[in-house]
């Protein structure tokens, strides 16, 4: 499983291009299972310099529990397991205050159980690119983000978290889908329909609208976008909270693939 794995990851990213000038800062990437997303993936992480971080921020939306706010990891995880090896979390070393801790001590975040966090697919499809990327040296520091309800939710976090957007060490990676559509998600909204235009493709421009109010880094807008048409963006809160965090940052935005993105600092 190691092989195959290590081996298409390998694959995908080279036949993905590197299209992003400057300094990475973050990624939004599907969380599809592999066979269906890894390759839209692959084209952002190939704009990633691995030697230039020594910490992941990974915030995935919460699929099999509701609850409000934040969840930070067990105190009693240490590492998360993949198939290509562990992955640190970026906890007390050595009487060193890591992100983890520091982030605990605000009172702000809830934890999410160890069963809880094995559940949830959001960032674990992270973790294979991530392990892929960096051979070692890396911590991460995973964040399952559940319903925060407005925009001031949203701040309440993202205050919490510009300080360590702004250091040049930390790599951050929003996992998302983008529209889910069809009678298993209740979902049958398509705005402005055309007779003829099929129905995938009306998706994919609502999509892309989405994306667009990323790519321009209107917070407000694509959280109104997202109320006035339901659309089923799974990764809403993540995507919204990284849009906040992000903005005392210049930047500019590339959309590397459909449904995958990169910002980089300026």
């Amino acid at each position: 499983m190691h092989k195959n794995l290590s081996g298409q990851i390998r694959r995908w990213l080279e036949r993905s291009s590197k299209v992003c000038d400057g300094r990475i800062k973050a990624l939004i990437c599907p969380h599809a299972g592999l066979r269906f997303s890894g390759s839209t993936a692959a084209c952002a992480w190939k704009q990633v310099d691995p030697s230039a971080f020594q910490r992941v921020f990974l915030l995935g939306p919460s699929h099999y529990k509701y609850f409000k706010g934040v969840a930070l990891p067990s105190e009693s995880c240490g590492v998360y397991l993949t198939p290509l090896g562990d992955l640190p979390l970026d906890t007390d070393t050595w009487g060193v205050r890591a992100a983890l801790q520091a982030l605990r001590l605000t009172g702000a975040f809830c934890e999410a159980s160890i069963s809880e966090d094995e559940e949830e697919h959001s960032i674990e499809l992270m973790l294979p690119f991530v392990r892929h990327t960096f051979s070692e040296g890396v911590k991460i520091v995973p964040m399952i983000v559940g319903d925060l309800k407005s925009l001031e939710d949203c701040q309440k976090y993202a205050d919490l978290l510009i300080n360590y957007f702004l250091q040049d060490e930390n790599l951050f990676i929003v996992s998302s889908d983008f529209c889910h559509w069809g009678p298993r998600y209740s979902y049958f909204y398509l705005e402005d329909p055309q007779p003829g235009v099929p129905i995938h493709a009306a998706i994919e421009k609502m999509d892309r609208k989405a994306v667009k109010f990323i790519t321009e880094h209107q917070g407000q807008g694509f959280y109104d976008y997202l109320e006035s048409t339901g659309l089923s963006v799974c990764g809403r809160h993540p995507i919204s909270l990284f849009l906040l965090s992000s903005q005392a940052l210049s930047r500019n935005d590339s959309s590397v693939s459909y449904a995958a993105l990169c910002t980089t600092r300026v």
